[in-house]
């Protein structure tokens, strides 16, 4: 009696399981679209993406969402849609049993916005990718201009890590370089809040623009960079405390083993 009791159960068990499964199949099947969900996922808070810009995405391969069957939504095609917008670095959709399409995003991080020769003007994040301004949000990180010729096509996301210019087949340099500078900066606390603005002369050497103080610093090429960086951070310390550092005109750093300052 035990075995065909325990046979029993263990029989009911299954056929509830399969019922179970086979009713969540048919109810997975048939549900139907109620809501959109978008969540973005900022460590940064940017603002370069909106709901409205996500959903104009959508339409472009699915014309109906709310009230349109989930099951025939091809969640892949609208994943590789979005992932396509050059301000967004991680997409994943998905459905609910509650019928809403969840939709999260990882917009990219900038770490300098540039403006070249043409006046043309564009961000980089802190993987390297190429981002178009938007007219909505401007993300506040440090500005580079001056004697920078390299010129982008910004359709889709490019990465000037392994990217020649668009106008030429000469490789990025200039833009990798800042590209180098600007990520010391971001990662730099003390150095993220000194600088403001990373210039080109007709040298090609790079100045840097401190927030407060009415001198310049000159780096110079980017050999060197984290050297120059932490002696630049050694000097601003000691100076600030014993010397009116705005007495200075110029402050140099072009060479890594010595600092050299220019009076007015």
């Amino acid at each position: 009696m035990k075995r065909w009791g325990k046979i029993l159960l263990w029989g009911g068990l299954s056929f509830y399981l399969i019922g179970s499964a086979i009713f969540l199949g048919i109810k997975y099947n048939s549900l139907i679209c109620k809501e959109i969900e978008i969540e973005k996922n900022e460590k940064n808070q940017n603002e370069f993406i909106e709901k409205t810009d996500i959903i104009a995405m959508i339409s472009k391969v699915q014309k109906q969402i709310i009230g349109f069957p989930l099951n025939k939504m091809n969640l892949h095609e609208i994943e590789n849609l979005i992932s396509q917008h050059p301000a967004v670095r991680k997409v994943e959709v998905y459905k609910t049993l509650d019928g809403i399409l969840h939709i999260k995003i990882e917009q990219r991080n900038p770490i300098l916005r540039i403006i070249n020769q043409k006046n043309e003007s564009f961000y980089l994040d802190e993987e390297g990718f190429l981002l178009p301004l938007s007219q909505r949000y401007a993300a506040k990180v440090p500005v580079a201009n001056g004697n920078i010729s390299e010129h982008f096509l910004l359709k889709t996301s490019k990465n000037i890590l392994n990217l020649q210019t668009d106008d030429s087949n000469k490789p990025v340099s200039i833009t990798k370089d800042l590209y180098y500078l600007a990520l010391y900066l971001n990662e730099n606390k003390f150095m993220k809040s000194l600088i403001s603005q990373i210039y080109v002369n007709n040298e090609k050497k790079i100045e840097l623009i401190p927030r407060m103080g009415d001198f310049v610093i000159v780096f110079g090429n980017i050999e060197n960079f984290e050297k120059k960086f932490r002696n630049l951070e050694i000097f601003y310390r000691k100076a600030v405390r014993n010397v009116n550092i705005n007495q200075y005109k110029q402050i140099s750093v072009e060479f890594s083993n010595q600092i050299v300052c220019t009076f007015r």
